[in-house]
C-alpha cells in the first residue's frame, strides 16, 4: 500500500503511546506485556529493601524501562 509514495508495510502489533495494538484489535499482545511487567514490579518492590536507590534505578532501567 502506498501513501503520498511512501510504501506502508503491514505488521502484526503496534506499540503506540504504551499501548499495544494488533490488527485484530484485541488486548491480547498488550496484557501479555503487562503480565511481564508486573512480575518485574513485583520482584522490584522485594528488593528496594536490599538493595541501595541508585542501584534500584538502574534495575528498573534495565528490566522495566526496555519494554517501554
Amino acid at each position: 500500500m502506498n501513501i503520498y509514495n511512501h510504501g506502508i508495510s503491514k505488521v502484526d502489533d503496534v506499540k503506540y503511546l504504551g499501548v499495544v495494538l494488533d490488527n485484530k484489535l484485541s488486548w491480547n499482545s498488550h496484557t501479555a506485556q503487562a503480565k511481564k511487567l508486573s512480575k518485574v514490579f513485583g520482584a522490584l518492590s522485594r528488593l528496594r529493601h536490599y538493595l541501595p536507590i541508585n542501584s534500584s534505578v538502574t534495575v528498573y532501567y534495565i528490566l522495566v524501562y526496555s519494554h517501554l
